[in-house]
């Protein structure tokens, strides 16, 4: 998709109350180019490298250098595939702000989110 295609959607996104994030970046068709061309509100960071950021340093550059280079861009970042308070803590420790994954919840059906997080009132989960 061009940029001149993408425009148009992507206003009407930013007048609402959605984001628009680059979803698994690091991966595949994921290029640094993309950054400049699209109007982006953040990055999320795949699974792949948050899965073993603990035991691999490699994944831990990656995941250190994107979160960087999302606060030097102005964008929020997002790590996928949290599936513990150590990793958790690890990324909130290195500038993460928001995550995914099993730590916080498993799937479930929209009735019951409404009920375990709408209806109570609930704010977000802190892995703090």
């Amino acid at each position: 998709m061009t940029n001149a295609a993408c425009s148009p959607c992507s206003s009407e996104f930013r007048s609402s109350a959605f984001r628009v994030l680059f979803d698994d970046f690091g991966t595949g068709y994921a290029s640094l180019s993309y950054l400049k061309k699209f109007p982006l509100d953040g990055l999320k960071i795949d699974r792949s490298f948050v899965f073993g950021l603990l035991v691999n340093s490699d994944d831990a550059a990656i995941v250190g250098s994107t979160i960087g280079l999302s606060k030097q861009l102005g964008l929020t970042v997002v790590a996928e595939g949290i599936e513990d308070k150590a990793t958790a803590d690890f990324l909130v420790s290195m500038g993460c702000e928001e995550g995914q994954g099993y730590f916080f919840g498993r799937p479930m059906p929209a009735e019951a989110f409404d009920r375990q997080f709408l209806a109570a009132g609930h704010t977000a989960a802190s892995a703090a």
